[in-house]
């Protein structure tokens, strides 16, 4: 008359496919890996790019046309820029990433 399952059949289920969680994983670490390979890119890019205005503003700082009330500019550049990689330099070795 009634039906009464007991628990065994009640929590039989069918089996989980684990596919699509393992596909969501992977695609989300590659994408992860893809994103810090463009951010390490980009740095490198902006490092290159900094170096080079710096080359060429020390270039034309030691050339005579060069006036003496701009030596202010490439000074605090540089200065900033040794501020800035010293800091960077101490929490690389104390395993923090800025």
């Amino acid at each position: 008359m009634t039906d009464v399952k007991t628990t065994s059949q009640a929590t039989e289920q069918a089996p989980v496919d684990d596919h699509d969680v393992v596909y969501a994983l992977r695609t989300a670490q590659q994408h992860q890996s893809q994103l810090s390979l463009v951010a390490d890119q980009k740095a490198n890019i902006v490092i290159g790019f900094s170096l080079i205005v710096l080359s060429v503003i020390q270039s034309q700082m030691f050339s005579e046309g060069f006036d003496e009330k701009f030596y202010f500019i490439p000074m605090i550049a540089m200065s900033l820029l040794i501020f800035v990689a010293f800091f960077r330099f101490i929490a690389y070795f104390r395993g923090k990433r800025l």
